[in-house]
């Protein structure tokens, strides 16, 4: 009975110790904001969690999104010990987008760092609100 009772207590402790799913990644809020200005471009302020450094990890996630084709340049925003940092990136939305970018982000380091929220800023040319209002340019 003993022998019953120690096997069934290893045929339990070896079906708890199956594969377990690895935490689901935290779904990323986007949002979409259209805005008024001299010239026509779009940004990407991404809010990345897990940096350590603006050198170190700041600089590597900036290297491998500007090599992202359509991404015409990054800027970092790093406060030592804020839980999240931003990462602007300003990108040709014709060649890319910003899941993309989540993506490369995210991609990094085994998934070190993660994307909460991502801002995706239009900013239309004030010269097109013009011509559209009938004023001349």
């Amino acid at each position: 009975m003993k022998n019953f009772v120690a096997c069934l207590a290893f045929a339990i402790v070896l079906g708890a110790c199956g594969e377990v799913a690895p935490p689901a990644k935290p779904q990323t809020v986007i949002v979409h904001r259209d805005l008024d200005s001299e010239v026509i471009k779009t940004v990407a302020k991404m809010s990345v969690g897990g940096m350590m450094c603006a050198e170190g990890c700041g600089g590597k996630i900036q290297q491998d999104v500007r090599a992202l084709p359509g991404v015409t340049g990054t800027e970092l925003e790093f406060t030592d010990g804020s839980p999240e940092n931003i990462v602007k990136v300003e990108y040709d939305p014709a060649v890319t987008d910003e899941k993309k970018l989540i993506e490369c982000v995210q991609g990094i380091a085994d998934g070190k760092y993660t994307v909460s929220k991502v801002e995706v800023l239009h900013y239309h040319g004030l010269q097109n609100k013009a011509a559209s209002n009938g004023a001349a340019v």
